[in-house]
């Protein structure tokens, strides 16, 4: 489901919290590219309170006059809280989107924006609330977003407390596989969170930009409307100057440097790594290497722009192929090898390994013995598979290992049960293993 095009850089606007001027920094982006004379879209997934307070509007209502920018919301909810509630508050309770639907929603209209811009454009994906604030469902943003894989940045919080709350949210999106391309903050000449965050961001490889803090909201309407034109023309100067047109370069180069590596990666491959189990003289060429950006679920996000293109008879057939996405979803039908039956990146399972990672790392297993392999083995033979009939598990990394145990088990249970069987006279030879000619499975029997 994740997208990724040639035409159109998308970025995913995530924030450390509430109140930390998501939107206003988001719709500066929306106004830095509009003056830089690229055609810019916002979208705004979930929507609550009063429509004169919505974010799509304050976008529009704040972007430059006769700029190419068009802004949508996809789900709208009368009551300003948060999106879980709204829905439930609402008539349409009935109605409340899946995850699924809500996600799908917001690919189809990323794929259609895509498909009818005719050069290269902006997009950027505004969330709502903090990372994990709920979506309609009640799933937090942070996973149900997930299947979508789009590139973020992250609204950090430039007040008290605030480097907490950003480094905390950078580690929740980082345990979940997302791209963080950049960190942008206010500069709060107090608390001077952005001294703190840029040498800690830097050292993570991510980028830190922060700009002056908006004035106070003024409580007449008209000045406000006023005081916030200003305050959008210092941040997003039409000279094309300042730090909002900086994080657009970057956010640019960073597009381009993630399709240049998606690109290079097949033969990089081809001249760098041997497969197991792979008969090499079947890949003539680097367009049979499958390259997986990301899983999520059931499915592989496939890099296609290596593989070779049909012949296009129309005009029209040659725009649908050069804008269509460089990212195609291929079903995982072997469950890469009988290892996914939950399916990639659950979260339950991305952070139980995140805690066993934090935990020990890798610590060495013959004599010794840990908690969660205990638990696990005293539940597989007390309530698993092993269930009245094992008394000891035995644990292996990979299939064809535990093939081989599982055969030496099978002689070993064998000659146990049946001593009578393997004493005097019968020969080594009598004992042997049962398997498909021109099989494999195991290094001995394979």
């Amino acid at each position: 489901m994740s997208s990724l095009f040639k035409n159109l850089r998308i970025h995913q606007i995530f924030g450390a919290n509430t109140d930390v001027g998501k939107t206003i920094l988001t719709t500066a982006l929306v106004r830095a590219s509009a003056l830089s004379n690229v055609p810019v879209h916002y979208l705004k997934p979930v929507s609550t309170g009063p429509m004169q307070d919505a974010d799509d509007r304050h976008v529009k209502r704040f972007a430059p006059n006769n700029r190419d920018i068009s802004a949508h919301c996809l789900f709208r909810y009368d009551e300003p809280v948060s999106p879980h509630l709204a829905a439930r508050l609402s008539n349409r309770q009935a109605d409340v989107p899946s995850d699924e639907v809500f996600v799908t929603a917001v690919a189809k209209h990323i794929r259609h924006t895509a498909q009818n811009t005719h050069m290269y454009a902006h997009m950027y994906v505004e969330t709502a609330g903090g990372i994990h604030s709920p979506t309609l469902s009640g799933t937090t943003q942070v996973d149900a977003y997930r299947p979508l894989f789009l590139p973020t940045v992250l609204i950090g919080d430039g007040k008290l407390g605030g480097i907490s709350t950003t480094i905390s949210s950078y580690e929740s999106l980082l345990l979940r596989g997302y791209i963080i391309d950049l960190v942008l903050l206010f500069k709060d000449a107090y608390y001077r969170n952005f001294e703190y965050l840029t040498p800690y961001f830097l050292e993570r490889g991510i980028r830190v930009l922060s700009v002056e803090s908006p004035h106070d909201r003024l409580a007449d309407p008209n000045e406000e409307r006023v005081a916030m034109g200003n305050y959008y023309a210092q941040l997003a100067p039409d000279s094309l100057q300042g730090g909002m047109f900086e994080a657009l370069k970057h956010l640019d180069e960073r597009h381009a440097s993630r399709i240049a590596e998606l690109e290079s990666m097949p033969q990089r491959t081809a001249d760098t790594i041997w497969w197991p189990f792979v008969q090499h003289g079947l890949v003539k060429s680097p367009a049979d290497i499958n390259v997986i950006d990301s899983a999520s679920k059931d499915f592989f996000s496939i890099y296609t722009g290596h593989k070779p293109v049909p012949a296009t008879p129309s005009s029209s057939a040659e725009h649908a192929v050069a804008h269509k996405s460089l990212l195609e979803s291929q079903l995982d039908g072997s469950a890469s090898w009988w290892t996914q039956a939950l399916g990639h990146a659950h979260p339950m399972l991305t952070l139980a390994a995140a805690r066993a990672a934090g935990r020990y790392g890798h610590v060495m297993f013959p004599e010794a013995t840990h908690a969660p392999a205990l638990r696990l083995a005293e539940r597989l033979v007390r309530d698993g598979p092993g269930a009245g009939w094992a008394s000891r598990a035995f644990f292996s990394d990979d299939g064809s290992t535990g093939m081989e145990v599982a055969i030496k088990m099978a002689l070993r249970a064998y000659a146990a049960r049946n001593p009578a069987a393997t004493a005097g006279g019968v020969r080594r030879k009598d004992l042997g293993v049962l398997g498909l000619k021109g099989s494999y499975h195991g290094d001995t029997i394979g």
